[in-house]
């Protein structure tokens, strides 16, 4: 969390055994009903199962949490 308590990196559980790599981007969405875009995030940290991305676009509606999707494409 950043001074004003915003998120600003995010770890998933995908990593190179999933084909992702330093750098890409990926955009976090809630499935709740219907899907809902919440940000986009760039991967600065890779392991075979796990990754760190720093979030680059911020939805002004909705908070990123525990439990939010990604995907390369929406």
């Amino acid at each position: 969390n950043n001074k004003r308590g915003q998120i600003e990196m995010v770890e998933i559980s995908l990593g190179s055994d999933d084909g992702l790599a330093r750098g890409h981007f990926l955009s976090i969405y809630r499935t709740n009903g219907k899907g809902k875009y919440l940000g986009e995030i760039r991967m600065i940290f890779i392991t075979p199962d796990r990754s760190v991305g720093m979030i680059i676009d911020r939805a002004k509606t909705g908070i990123i949490k525990k439990g939010d999707n990604v995907t390369t494409k929406l």
